[in-house]
C-alpha cells in the first residue's frame, strides 16, 4: 500500500512541530508526526517508509514502527489516505522547522479611518495619525514570503495608509491577501490595484442608509461603501459583506442579504457586537442577549439553507465553551491559535496573539524595535497569562469579563489565569 497525502494539502512548520491542513481539516502534528509524514510522498510503500525510518532511527523493532505508522496515518485520515498505486502529490510546505512563523497574519496599518464608527473597538476615527513604519513593515514582509501564508489588511482605514497601495501591491504577489476596508475610498482609478487580492471584507451595518450612516457616524457613508461595493464586484474582484447583528436589526437579516445580493456579492457573514472600546457604551442598549443569540443563530441557519443556491451565507460566528480546541494547548496560545498559528501585527508594530488584545497589555515584541528575525528567537507567550491578569483588572473596573469581549480569550484567562 502507497500512503499518500491529498493534493492541496499544506504543511507549516512550527518549530519541531507542525499543522497539517487543507480547505477546514487541520491536525497538528508533533515532532514524530512531523518526522513521518515528510517521509509520505506517495510513491513509496508503508513497508518501504518502515524500512527507511528504521536504518535512520536505528531500531530493529520492524512491527511496532510499521504499528505507529500505521496508527498515524488513520488518526489524520481527513488527509492522509493510502492506494494500492503510486501517487506523487507533492504537498507545499511553509513556515521553518526552528521558528515559529504564522500561518496568518493581520496587519493594521493604522488607527486612523474616515470614519467613527460608534461600536469601534479600536476608538478609530479622523484625528488618529499613527501609522506603521514602513520602511520595517516592508523588512518583515520580505522576510515571512515563502513562510507565512495569508495576510489580512486593515486598519482604521488601510487605504489612508500613506504606501498603502505599495503595501498591497506585494501582499497580493506574494501572500494569500485580504483586505478589510470600509470601501469608501474604492474607484474605478485605483480598482485594478485589488486584481491580486483573495478578498475584499466590508462592513455595513443595515441597508437603509440613514440607520448605516448612524452607525458609522458620517453622513453618506452607505452611498460610499457600497459604490466601492459596486466598482469591485464589476472589476470581478471577490467581495464579502459582513454585518453586525444587533437587538434592532436581528429581525431584518433577509433585508441584508437581499441586499448583498441586489449587488452581486457572493459571501456574506453575520457577527455579534462585543463590548469594546466605543462599544462598551452600547452593552445594555443594542447588545444581544444569550438568549437573542440563540434566535439569531436559528434565523441564520434558515437564511443559510433558504439563500444557498444564491449567496453563501457564513455560520453564525458566537460559539460556546464546546469549541474550544484543545490541540493547540500545549502551545499556552488561545484556543483559536492565536499567538501561534495566527499573530496581529498593531499599527505600533507590536506582535500580539490577536487584535483585542491592548498592546500595552502583552506584546511578543515590536517590529519597530527589532528586525523580525531576532523577535522571533525571543518571542514567546510566557507573559501572556500575566497581561492577561492585569487586563482583567482593567476590565472589571467598567463592569466586564474577559469573557464578554472574546469568547476564546475567556476560556483562556479561566484555563490559565484563575
Amino acid at each position: 500500500m502507497y500512503p499518500y497525502i491529498l493534493e492541496n494539502t499544506i504543511l507549516h512548520y512550527l518549530n519541531k512541530n507542525g499543522i497539517l491542513f487543507r480547505d477546514n481539516q487541520r491536525y497538528m502534528l508533533n515532532n514524530i508526526e512531523v518526522y513521518m509524514l515528510e517521509k509520505i510522498d506517495g510513491i513509496r510503500t508503508k513497508d518501504e517508509i518502515v524500512n527507511e525510518i528504521s536504518t535512520e532511527l536505528e531500531i530493529e523493532d520492524i512491527e511496532k514502527i510499521s504499528s505507529i505508522l500505521e496508527e498515524f496515518i488513520e488518526s489524520k485520515s481527513l488527509l492522509i489516505k493510502t492506494s494500492k498505486n503510486p501517487k506523487n502529490h507533492i504537498i507545499k510546505k511553509n513556515g521553518i522547522k526552528t521558528k515559529n512563523i504564522p500561518i496568518y497574519l493581520v496587519l493594521s496599518l493604522t488607527n486612523k479611518c474616515i470614519m467613527s464608527c460608534k461600536h469601534c473597538f479600536k476608538s478609530c476615527s479622523t484625528e488618529n495619525n499613527t501609522f506603521i513604519n514602513y520602511d520595517k513593515l516592508m523588512d518583515t514582509l520580505k522576510y515571512l514570503k515563502g513562510k507565512a501564508m495569508s495576510i489580512q489588511l486593515t486598519g482604521g482605514e488601510p487605504m489612508v495608509y500613506h504606501r498603502f497601495l505599495d503595501v498591497l501591491d506585494y501582499c497580493g504577489e506574494n501572500f494569500d491577501t485580504t483586505v478589510t476596508t470600509t470601501a469608501v475610498l474604492i474607484n474605478k482609478n485605483n480598482i485594478d490595484c485589488f486584481k491580486k487580492v483573495k478578498d475584499i471584507q466590508v462592513s455595513v451595518y443595515s441597508n437603509i442608509p440613514k440607520e448605516h450612516d448612524a452607525f458609522t457616524n458620517l453622513d453618506g457613508s452607505f452611498n460610499a461603501t457600497m459604490n466601492g461595493i459596486d466598482v469591485a464586484v464589476k472589476a470581478g474582484i471577490p467581495v464579502s459583506i459582513s454585518t453586525i447583528v444587533t437587538k434592532n436589526n436581528k429581525n431584518k437579516l433577509q433585508d441584508i442579504v437581499d441586499l448583498a445580493l441586489e449587488h452581486d456579492v457572493k459571501f456574506l457573514k453575520f457577527g455579534t457586537l462585543r463590548p469594546f472600546g466605543r462599544a462598551i457604551t452600547l452593552k445594555n442598549k443594542i447588545i444581544l442577549s444569550s438568549d437573542e443569540k440563540d434566535e439569531v443563530a436559528k434565523t441564520i441557519s434558515n437564511l443559510c439553507e433558504k439563500n444557498k443556491d444564491k449567496i453563501h451565507i457564513g455560520k453564525w460566528e458566537d460559539k460556546d465553551e464546546s469549541s474550544s480546541n484543545n490541540s493547540f494547548k500545549e502551545f499556552h496560545c488561545f484556543d483559536c491559535g492565536g499567538g501561534i498559528y495566527q499573530w496581529c501585527i498593531s499599527e505600533y508594530g507590536n506582535i500580539k496573539p490577536c487584535e483585542f488584545v491592548p498592546d500595552e497589555i502583552f506584546s511578543m515584541g515590536s517590529i519597530e524595535d527589532e528586525k523580525i528575525e531576532n523577535i522571533l528567537d525571543i518571542c514567546n507567550l510566557n507573559e501572556l497569562a500575566r497581561g492577561m491578569k492585569r487586563w482583567q483588572k482593567d476590565l472589571n473596573r467598567i463592569d466586564l469579563e474577559m469573557k464578554d469581549i472574546c469568547d476564546t480569550m475567556g476560556r483562556y484567562y479561566k484555563e490559565n489565569c484563575i
